[in-house]
């Protein structure tokens, strides 16, 4: 494991540029680094801040590691653990992502106080990829990737007592976080959900349809086939998921210089098993007790806001923020969108974290 992880940080550190400006501050970027008068990033010289700070700092202040999630799948995670945390906090990406591109909200969130941990799904990321072909995005069942969080939670994160656990989920992230709530319900003291895949954006095909086509696909042996429309990773795809095109270069030009985290499209299998889950979550949001922060774009591309609508209707203390004009990717979003966000993150973990339950 050790070796594996050292090529990793190795290979990372090379696409960063080397060594960074300055270390020292783990708490706080300089003040060019931040937008207008406010505490978080900005687009603002971003690449060049991006791999000669940021990233440097993401890497040396990360401790790296992995479990044995659901059937032995390797899972890699990273953490950033303080002696004086205000709480700890679990961040769960989205489909096609890894926790490298979450370096920038890393930096940020850590001026909060919060012991931070990181996961890359499994089949995603610096985790194990389950077919042959590792571009083409698989899981064998949904509740694998609730399985390897809960593993996440119980071996790594709580490996040290914290006085508060809180949840910031986006997209496949927030899907996976809402059957882990519904089965856990108890685990988490407030979670915040961006952008969560509740429902599919399947354009100006009905959903209907759309399941009809991976039934067909699947009935005839296609499972781990890509689905219609899907296909391998292209490096020249137009940005779809927010208006930021400089956060959106950035993430490309990470997955060209670290290209073990590059993944395709889905497969049909993939599909069938996440529109299976989607099915129960309005039903089951009425377990979850833990305040619940839902963030909801309107031009997103990929997730529909009625399945969010809906859960957030059912489940027992849930607050709609809705970004006008924002994309699927709301931290990844231009400034005043993102800045936005953040200061509603920071603001309801600060009101939870003096609640007594």
């Amino acid at each position: 494991m050790r070796k594996s992880l050292c090529l990793m940080f190795c290979a990372v550190w090379a696409a960063c540029g080397g060594a960074p400006t300055d270390l020292s501050n783990q708490t706080s970027g300089g003040k060019a680094d931040r937008l207008g008068g406010s505490s978080w990033s900005s687009e603002r010289d971003l690449p060049e801040r991006w791999g000669s700070q940021i990233l440097p700092r993401f890497m040396q202040n990360a401790t790296f590691g992995e479990f044995a999630g659901v059937n032995a799948t390797r899972i890699r995670y990273a953490k950033f653990e303080r002696e004086d945390e205000q709480g700890a906090l679990v961040i769960l990406n989205g489909r096609n992502e890894s926790y490298l591109k979450y370096a920038e909200l890393v930096d940020d969130l850590s001026t909060l106080g919060y012991s931070l941990y990181l996961l890359d799904h499994r089949g995603q990321g610096f985790s194990d990829r389950l077919l042959a072909d590792p571009q083409k995005g698989y899981v064998d069942d949904f509740d694998d990737y609730v399985g390897d969080v809960k593993l996440f939670v119980e071996t790594v994160v709580k490996q040290r007592a914290h006085d508060k656990i809180f949840l910031l989920a986006h997209s496949l992230g927030g899907a996976i976080s809402t059957a882990y709530l519904e089965r856990y319900p108890t685990d988490f003291d407030a979670i915040v959900l961006s952008a969560p895949l509740h429902e599919f954006n399947t354009g100006k095909i009905p959903e209907s349809v759309a399941r009809g086509l991976i039934d067909s696909e699947i009935l005839i042996g296609h499972d781990t086939d890509y689905a219609p429309t899907q296909g391998p990773y292209d490096p020249s795809a137009t940005n779809d998921v927010s208006h930021s095109d400089v956060r959106f270069a950035i993430s490309r030009t990470l997955k060209a210089k670290v290209p073990q985290i590059i993944l395709g499209g889905s497969t049909n299998h993939w599909m069938k098993q996440c529109f299976t889950a989607l099915d129960g979550f309005a039903a089951g949001a009425s377990a979850i007790a833990a305040p619940i922060l839902l963030f909801q774009a309107t031009d997103d591309q990929l997730v529909r806001a009625g399945g969010q609508d809906a859960f957030c209707a059912a489940a027992q203390s849930c607050r709609k923020v809705v970004f006008q004009g924002a994309g699927h990717e709301i931290l990844q979003e231009r400034d005043d969108l993102r800045s936005a966000a953040l200061d509603q993150i920071r603001d309801f973990f600060a009101e939870q974290r003096s609640a007594t339950h």
